[in-house]
């Protein structure tokens, strides 16, 4: 049996880490700090259960043809593990979103036959198997109307189980999540496309399952309406992948200067932002935290709801095994198994859409 090679054992990884360390895979778990990731695999010693000190040029000579790479590295050094990976003809899997730079190997990955599979993760990946789902859900209704008006919200959200001032507490460097605010974002709202620099300014509220939460629109979401399949002659009134979260949050970020840091200041001065937030609104120990996220079609004719149907997803779990890292790792263990068993296709693409695959991976991860 080929090698897996999971790079990074941080907070986002054990779960994901655990679950193939059940197998009988030979699994190599590399991590810049050898002790942390001892102490993941901790009470799962077995033959071919190895942990190794990350660096680039002791991964690449162990790695060999037909091996399988987990990268939990931060996104901007995936295409350099990558591009490892074709040198070694090695497959790839990531929870990251697709960029330009792993595109442009597709073909190169196509010609030696293999995958490299990515947004397998939370969001994106799981709510692309919804979105796909949903969509062949509506195309198959009785009530299927191309000329309908369409509503399509996909929102996700971690945060603290138990909110707390701020309406939000760290898992890992804040840095990340205030790089992310500074993102511009496009989606469709109303029928037209809207697009900003400040997504938190395009703020509104939703309610799930009672709840009412707060949602910003998350990157560019237009190029989404192809992904899923959505048909261009649709008459589109919202298509928005957005951002979830507590009800009272945009007011204590505005409080805690928090957003006119992020629209006026430097990247040094987020940095130092970043500092004081992971000082006093980290996760503190056996503290729950909480992800939600909501997938929903609703398909309406003069006001009249035609169709609707959504899935909801509402977990929660402690920092050794937090809701947001299962959710985020699990994914990318079942991509392994994809390639393992031969079910992915070659080149380089995102979560799988196949309906029959998307139910096993519905199963696998207990969701309706």
């Amino acid at each position: 049996m080929n090698t897996i090679h999971w790079i990074g054992a941080g907070l986002s990884a054990g779960p994901g880490i655990q679950r193939l360390a059940q197998t009988t895979y030979p699994l190599t778990l590399w991590n810049r700090t050898i002790e942390k990731a001892d102490q993941v695999i901790s009470g799962f010693e077995r033959e071919g259960l190895k942990t190794k000190s990350f660096n680039l040029a002791s991964f690449e000579k162990s790695l060999g043809a037909e091996d399988i790479v987990v990268s939990m590295l931060p996104a901007p050094m995936h295409p350099e593990i990558a591009k490892i990976c074709l040198k070694k003809q090695a497959h790839f899997v990531s929870t990251s979103y697709l960029s330009d730079a792993m595109k442009s190997m597709d073909s190169d990955a196509k010609t030696l036959g293999l995958t490299f599979l990515n947004e397998v993760g939370l969001d994106p990946g799981i709510d692309h198997l919804m979105a796909h789902h949903l969509v062949a859900q509506w195309k198959n209704s009785s009530a299927f109307d191309p000329s309908a008006e369409l509503y399509f919200r996909s929102y996700c959200g971690g945060f603290p189980k138990v909110p707390n001032e701020f309406k939000y507490k760290f898992s890992w460097s804040p840095v990340g999540v205030l790089r992310a605010l500074k993102t511009p974002a496009s989606y469709v709202d109303s029928g037209k496309a809207i697009s900003t620099s400040t997504p938190w300014k395009n703020l509104w509220n939703f309610e799930i399952e009672g709840e009412t939460f707060e949602v910003y629109p998350n990157r560019n979401s237009l190029p989404y309406q192809q992904e899923y399949h959505f048909d261009p002659q649709w008459n589109i009134q919202h298509f928005c992948r957005g951002t979830l979260r507590l009800k009272g949050w945009s007011d204590a970020w505005t409080s805690a200067s928090v957003f006119d840091t992020v629209e006026h200041s430097p990247i040094e001065e987020l940095e130092i932002l970043s500092d004081k937030l992971w000082e006093k609104y980290r996760y503190q120990e056996n503290e729950l935290d909480r992800v939600v996220l909501f997938v929903e079609i609703e398909a309406k004719k003069k006001e009249t709801t035609l169709w609707k149907s959504s899935h909801f997803l509402d977990e929660s779990g402690p920092p050794s095994h937090s809701a947001m890292a299962k959710l985020v790792s699990l994914p990318a263990t079942l991509g392994v198994e994809m390639i393992i068993e031969g079910r992915a296709k070659p080149g380089v693409q995102g979560a799988p859409e196949d309906p029959i695959e998307i139910e096993r991976w519905f199963s696998a991860l207990g969701l309706k």
